[in-house]
């Protein structure tokens, strides 16, 4: 006997009585084969950015944060122009890129990649004249959420052009 199940319970289809778990004809409530869990699982978190300098920074103190004027991309809008921060939205492994322009003056410049309050990793240029060095590093980062990851100018000043040669980049690798 072939059965076949009705999606508006409580009739039966094949036998068309009012059904139980089980209907008389054999056929099973369908309500026992839905599913608990989600047809579909959620999409994947998305997150990346990518910020640069466009004028140049010279601030004067030292551990100064950098902030980037133009804000290339933020998907999932987890980086803060603002403020230069990117806040971590979900556990997980992260990557980070950097490069500095030092702005054409006899001054060694310093950055550090800061993950909350501890230096992650640094770059320096400086080859004692007065021109432009590139300063970059990258870093793979095991993130909590809430973490906070930035660009720190411990000295030094870094050049800004339209050409975005001052960048800063970042995103999730895999999600813990």
């Amino acid at each position: 006997m072939s059965t076949s199940l009705c999606w508006h319970c409580p009739v039966c289809t094949v036998c068309n009585k009012v059904s139980g778990s089980v209907c008389s004809c054999g056929s099973l409530d369908p309500s026992l084969l839905t599913p608990s869990l989600p047809l579909y699982p959620p999409p994947p978190l998305r997150v990346a950015f990518t910020a640069a300098r466009t004028a140049n920074f010279a601030p004067g103190n030292l551990d100064q944060p950098v902030v980037f004027d133009q804000l290339l991309c933020n998907h999932g809008d987890a980086y803060d122009p603002r403020l230069g921060r990117f806040t971590c939205p979900a556990a997980g492994t992260y990557v980070f890129l950097f490069h500095a322009l030092k702005l054409a003056v006899n001054v060694p410049l310093y950055v550090n990649l800061m993950m909350n309050q501890e230096v992650a990793v640094s770059a320096y240029a400086n080859d004692g004249a007065p021109d432009h060095e590139t300063a970059s590093n990258h870093s793979l980062l095991r993130l909590a959420r809430g973490d906070a990851v930035w660009l720190r100018l411990h000295r030094g000043a870094i050049y800004g052009s339209s050409w975005k040669y001052s960048t800063f980049s970042g995103f999730l690798l895999y999600q813990d």
